[in-house]
């Protein structure tokens, strides 16, 4: 059980039919996180910015 949603995602794309991928692995996993993160923070500042 984890108390942070990205670690448990991060949990579930660390696995692999027969047991845990490999470290090689995870710098792309992490690339496409860090990069969808980033997206949604630019979406919502926009957002943000437009008058009501």
């Amino acid at each position: 059980e984890y108390n942070s949603l990205l670690v448990y995602i991060l949990a579930v794309l660390g696995v692999k039919k027969d047991g845990w991928k490999g470290p090689e692995l995870y710098p792309p996993i992490l690339l496409a996180v860090i990069k969808v993160t980033r997206f949604i923070v630019v979406q919502q500042a926009l957002e943000l910015l437009e008058p009501f």
